[in-house]
């Protein structure tokens, strides 16, 4: 790799065979977007991105969306789902 000085600090930077670029510390090839992605979590493929320096915040709140609209949909189906086993609980009811 190469050695470069940022404000007295030495850093080794790598060489990304795919990108043709020196890569920053931390940064990783992403095979699936053909990208080097600084701070690299992972690619997501519910997102069709990769995870990294620039949109973890972003991907945080969609898990955290992701889950809040679980729990609506268990809920509300719970609901659904009782409402419709006392309707046919007093169907019953009413035929004997």
């Amino acid at each position: 790799g190469t050695i470069v000085f940022n404000k007295g600090v030495m850093i080794k930077l790598n060489f990304c065979w795919c990108c043709y670029v020196y890569r920053a510390p931390r940064t990783s090839h992403c095979s699936e977007c053909d990208n080097c992605i600084e701070r690299f979590d992972h690619h997501c493929i519910w997102i069709g991105s990769c995870v990294g320096k620039r949109n973890y915040k972003s991907f945080i709140y969609f898990l955290i969306r992701l889950n809040l609209f679980s729990i609506y949909s268990i809920v509300f189906s719970s609901i659904t789902v009782k409402k419709l086993f006392t309707s046919i609980g007093e169907t019953n009811n009413l035929n004997e």
